[in-house]
């Protein structure tokens, strides 16, 4: 499964703990009178020596008033800097944008630019961050400065990693490493080809290249770079079923990233290293891990893959050691991970799209606008010539009035095309979540006026995520579209479908009691646990776990109902799997309680 979760934070720290600085500043007479050289002193360490480089601007900050209007600037935007390490990115945008719009010269603010696509990146502003790189790659050729041209490239690298656009993000990789200035960007665009390329899956973990970008990262004192590799390494190695490897690189290099800090690649560290225990059946020590994974990052963290991954190995975990309600927890918790990243790959694709659709339309009114000028070339023509020119401004005419016609077939095509996609999900062709809520609450303040019964279904495709990790994500994506196509075949035409997950499905069933609904459950967990999965490519079994619950009892609100299904599920998956529950309140509420659900299931139960 690819890894949207590995975006790169190269720049900044978000939840970074304030420095607290232990040694005494240096006295003000000791201050060289040269500001602009001491800025650009500040400047080369602001990443490789954070403490240092707070020190320096403070020291800079007590003669304030004795910069000059350029040397301000470059203070402004190191400050900017030094707030986005510390977590206070809107702020660092505020003061990059306000340089944007001062008499900062050219390269400054062409700086500035640069660093507000870096930190959109981190913020998952992908739209707004698209529109000014955009904007600065466009203006790099203009800047006679080397070193920020390289700079443009590097964070061009960084973003379209960050947004899952590796084969982008890998192209302005290898470009930096051909025009880097410094042994600085030099290690970073080594770091950031690697990272692309695993993703792309098109190097594997025991490279060369990985031993060589650590050792030069590690010589230019970029320790937090040399981590970052160390890491991409080590999920590599756990990709090729060498979790020994994967533990040996992170127990080892463990020690000094901590001493940088950095919480993402801590955690991220700490996640990997859970699943390899589990792999080696080091339940304790993965439990530890895991746990490690989850409390180092803030509460107030977005959910990602370290998080998700720590989730999987502690319901694990729990549920091997017999603790039903933590393994509840921590499944749903862990649900809850996974679905919100691919919740973020799907923003991030949609954002891309809608970019690269913003650009054909720009394209399309550039157009236009020199076909009016060859108008009005034309009109100015034909005071010379005035048969000639007339026969010419027809030729125009009918030419403006076609790429006319053509645009606006085109701009009708392409909102249909982004209608569907915002409207059905790409891989089954039925609703997505966000269609089918809106389609849900219409249907059920539709039954609710007349007082008409509807049922909810919700069920999980069993084991999936050993199906994706056993057999491969093509036929991880050839049982989603054979588990909706069946399910289309059994709904009638007014019910409603939608894939409201990875591997999670609903269906809302108007007009229906909770024992009709119940049926056409069965009749689905039937026809799945029959289907001949040969053609695949594989021979696996293909179940899934049903929960069945109805207005009469849950209520009309969509948030209710669903709710309602999703505990009965959660059941069914307690239960054995491969069977269908419907919701009982006395039941329900107590996940912990063993008295039966109201269940169907097979005669075989499976495990």
């Amino acid at each position: 499964m690819s890894n949207p979760k590995k975006m790169m934070r190269l720049t900044v720290n978000r939840y970074f703990k304030p420095i607290i600085l232990l040694l005494s500043l240096a006295s003000v007479s000791t201050l060289a009178s040269d500001f602009m050289l001491q800025l650009k002193a500040a400047d080369e360490i602001r990443s490789s020596d954070p403490r240092t480089f707070s020190v320096k601007l403070n020291e800079i900050r007590k003669h304030s008033l004795e910069l000059s209007e350029q040397e301000t600037y470059y203070l402004q935007y190191l400050s900017g800097y030094e707030l986005a390490f510390k977590g206070d990115i809107d702020a660092a945008i505020s003061i990059y944008k306000d340089l944007l719009q001062s008499n900062a010269d050219q390269e400054q603010k062409f700086r500035a630019k640069i660093s507000i696509v870096n930190e959109f990146a981190i913020l998952k502003n992908w739209i707004e961050g698209l529109q000014y790189l955009d904007d600065a790659l466009k203006q790099k050729e203009s800047i006679k400065n080397e070193q920020l041209q390289s700079l443009s490239i590097m964070i061009a690298a960084i973003f379209y990693n960050a947004l899952g656009q590796y084969q982008l993000g890998y192209n302005y990789s290898e470009q930096l490493k051909k025009i880097a200035t410094t042994e600085r960007q030099t290690c970073f665009a080594a770091q950031l080809a690697l990272d692309a390329a695993s993703q792309l899956g098109h190097i594997k973990a025991s490279a060369q290249a990985f031993s060589d970008a650590i050792t030069q990262c590690e010589a230019n004192g970029e320790i937090l770079m040399a981590s970052i590799i160390i890491g991409v390494q080590a999920k590599g190695y756990l990709l090729d079923n060498q979790p020994e490897e994967t533990i040996t690189k992170l127990e080892q290099q463990m020690p000094m990233l901590l001493k940088t800090g950095y919480q993402p690649t801590i955690g991220e560290y700490y996640s990997v290293l859970s699943e390899a225990y589990w792999q080696l059946n080091m339940q304790e020590k993965a439990f530890q891990a895991a746990n490690n994974a989850v409390k180092v990052q803030s509460s107030q963290a977005p959910l990602n893959g370290a998080r998700t991954r720590a989730y999987k190995v502690l319901y694990q975990y729990y549920r091997s050691h017999g603790d039903n309600a933590a393994a509840l927890d921590a499944y749903i918790n862990y649900a809850e991970s996974d679905k919100a990243n691919l919740d973020e790959v799907k923003a991030k694709t949609m954002a891309y799209q809608l970019a690269q659709h913003q650009s054909i339309e720009q394209q399309s009114r550039i157009t236009l606008l020199n076909q009016q000028n060859r108008v009005l070339t034309l009109q100015q023509k034909l005071t010379e010539n005035q048969s000639y020119a007339q026969r010419e401004l027809i030729v125009a005419l009918i030419c403006v009035i076609a790429l006319l016609i053509f645009s606006a077939i085109q701009s009708w095509r392409n909102q249909r095309h982004f209608r569907k996609l915002a409207e059905y999900d790409g891989l089954t062709n039925i609703f997505s979540r966000a269609h089918f809520t809106t389609m849900a609450h219409q249907l059920l303040e539709h039954s609710q006026r007349h007082q008409e019964s509807v049922s909810c279904v919700m069920f999980d495709i069993d084991h999936f995520k050993q199906i994706n990790d056993s057999k491969g994500h093509k036929t991880g994506d050839w049982a989603l579209k054979n588990v909706a196509e069946n399910s289309l075949n059994i709904c009638r035409h007014n019910d409603l479908l939608g894939r409201v997950g990875g591997e999670e499905f609903c269906i809302l069933l108007p007009q229906t009691n909770l024992k009709q609904a119940k049926e056409m459950a069965e009749l689905l967990r039937q026809r799945l646990s029959t289907l001949y999965t040969s053609d695949s490519g594989y021979d696996f079994s293909l179940t899934a776990s049903f929960g069945v619950s109805e207005t009469g009892v849950s209520g009309y609100k969509l948030e209710g109902l669903m709710h309602d299904a999703d505990q009965a599920m959660y059941q069914a998956k307690i239960r054995g799997r491969n069977q269908v529950c419907c919701f009982a309140v006395n039941e329900c509420n107590s996940l912990e309680k063993t008295a039966p659900l109201l269940t169907s299931a097979p005669q075989t139960k499976q495990s």
